[in-house]
């Protein structure tokens, strides 16, 4: 039976750590500006809503949160695409840069809440372009519904005993990958009980945790593409 990859393993706690984090940060954007930052089907249905009540307090914080995030999205796909997998030994401080700059402003009122909504989704948005699979598996770190879905997708074909078109190995099942959808969503899940615990205690130092989070796991990036042979995918 061949061994569990370890460059699988890494990928796994990459993305629910980075989920995580994007609850955090979502749960922070939440309870502080009223406006998801990380996950933009709420901001969807909000916008929506606030069309059709003609109603721009309602639209303009949540439209702005979509048009940002897509944004970091293309920045850290271009990014990605010109430097290559090792994009998050960039990605990942540029990101902690925008959100100490927001934890710095919180400080001194330097600007206004939409410029804050403004640079955290720009953030989020880049984030969510540094982990696409585990493996053969699709990974998305900023859409619950889709990890749900994908979740009991491979419940229900693990029942009814249909292999993976795209296994990597005998280790690579449909329940193995159930339980990893399942501990995604269980990461989106504690980092939004985790903002809402921290957030009415740290206020406007709330976002330092994930930032200083970010710098840790460029640094990590960084040192195994340095372990890494020249050569390798």
């Amino acid at each position: 039976m061949p061994a569990f990859p370890k460059l699988i393993l890494r990928q796994e706690w990459a993305g629910i750590g980075l989920a995580m984090i994007a609850a955090y940060v979502d749960g922070f954007g939440l309870l502080t500006f009223r406006t998801y930052l990380s996950f933009m089907s709420g901001n969807t249905t909000q916008t929506g809503c606030g069309i059709g009540q003609w109603e721009i307090a309602m639209v303009a914080p949540s439209a702005l949160a979509i048009l940002f995030f897509v944004v970091g999205v293309i920045a850290g796909n271009v990014l990605r695409l010109a430097v290559g997998h090792d994009s998050r030994r960039l990605t990942f401080p540029g990101i902690s840069a925008l959100l100490f700059l927001v934890v710095c402003d919180l400080q001194f009122g330097w600007f206004h809440n939409f410029v804050r909504i403004a640079l955290i989704s720009l953030g989020m948005g880049a984030m969510n372009t540094t982990v696409s699979n585990v493996g053969n598996e699709q990974l998305n770190i900023a859409f619950v519904t889709g990890t749900l879905n994908r979740f009991a997708k491979h419940v229900a074909l693990a029942v009814m005993r249909i292999p993976l078109e795209d296994s990597q190995g005998s280790w690579d099942t449909q329940l193995r990958r159930a339980f990893l959808q399942a501990w995604v969503w269980t990461g989106f899940l504690g980092g939004a009980v985790l903002a809402g615990i921290v957030t009415p205690r740290l206020a406007g130092w709330t976002l330092t945790p994930p930032a200083i989070a970010l710098l840790i796991s460029a640094f990590f990036s960084r040192a195994q593409v340095t372990r890494s042979p020249r050569n390798a995918n």
